[in-house]
C-alpha cells in the first residue's frame, strides 16, 4: 500500500490510482 502513496503523485499509474482510494 505504501507505493500507492508513491503513485498518488503520478496520475500516470490509473491502476494504482484505484489502490489509493482503497
Amino acid at each position: 500500500m505504501c507505493v500507492a502513496g508513491v503513485d498518488k503523485r503520478e496520475p500516470i499509474s490509473k491502476e494504482n490510482k484505484i489502490v489509493e482510494v482503497v
